[in-house]
């Protein structure tokens, strides 16, 4: 019984490890610089047009799509502030002064 237990942590273990793997590889497969630009201008157009909420989800999706790109962190974080999420905005802030300081 001692045995089984330790072979069923040592999968879990397994297990675990190979979904964190797949989701980050899955999340690099998901990048695409266009993709991310055309998500930007998208939410470009919802925040001029005052639609803030469709804007927060266009640049999140740019986010995504390019997660060490500065300005599009920063256009989420005014987007942010424009739905009063401060918290959120000032994440989105602290990590673009990281990726561009």
């Amino acid at each position: 019984s001692a045995q089984l237990e330790s072979y069923d942590k040592a999968t879990q273990r397994l297990m675990k490890t190979m979904e964190l793997e797949k989701r980050q590889k899955d999340a690099l497969d998901y990048q695409d610089d266009d993709k991310a630009e055309e998500a930007k201008q998208t939410g470009n157009t919802h925040f001029r047009n005052k639609e803030y909420g469709k804007a927060v989800e266009a640049y999140e999706e740019a986010v995504k799509r390019a997660p060490k790109n500065a300005t599009i962190r920063n256009n989420l974080a005014a987007a942010l502030c424009k739905i009063m999420d401060f918290n959120g905005a000032k994440r989105e802030i602290e990590v673009a002064l990281d990726l561009d300081p």
